[in-house]
């Protein structure tokens, strides 16, 4: 079973802020506070705190992910799921994560972050709950930065003015 999460900047802009800018796995947590949801496993995800200068988000308007779930190994959390009111799910699932983080993620909506005191905050919520995980983070993707394309293809674009200033790699 395959499940869309979709995250939205107006709503969500703390998971969206983690997922994009801080490279936090999102998709991993929310799985696994799924998990530990339905079968009644205790624990908290440490997130990472950080003065992002460059903000990735701007021209960004919501982003999306898929969560796997085998037929036989998650059989309950499949059930679980289909129980939920119809429409939904989604909700459920973001709120759903942000219970197992180890604290609000408020930093994240200040203009200038004062990381010391963020830390500071995070682990006096931190020493206060039991059974914190520190995830990961993600590995960027890389992403080609030029376009593949034959010779014959290449001249065809050429003549129809489509390649300006794209960068193309002939194959």
């Amino acid at each position: 079973m395959n499940i869309t999460v979709r995250l939205y900047k107006l709503h969500d802009y703390d998971l969206i802020f983690l997922y994009k800018n801080l490279r936090f796995p999102v998709k991993d947590a929310m799985k696994k506070a799924l998990e530990n949801f339905v079968r009644n496993e205790h624990s908290f995800f440490d997130y990472p705190i950080a003065n992002v200068h460059s903000d990735s988000l701007r021209n960004l308007t919501n982003a999306q992910f898929h969560i796997k779930l085998n037929e036989d190994e998650d059989e309950d959390i499949i059930l679980f799921l289909e129980g939920l009111k119809r429409n939904y799910r989604n909700s459920f699932l973001k709120n759903l994560l942000r219970g197992y983080m180890a604290g609000p993620i408020a930093y994240v909506y200040q203009e200038m972050v004062n990381v010391e005191d963020e830390t500071k905050r995070k682990n006096s919520i931190e020493n206060n709950i039991m059974n914190v995980k520190a995830l990961d983070l993600m590995k960027f993707k890389n992403k080609k930065k030029y376009l593949k394309l034959t010779e014959d293809q290449r001249k065809l674009f050429d003549q129809l003015g489509i390649l300006d200033n794209v960068p193309v790699k002939i194959i």
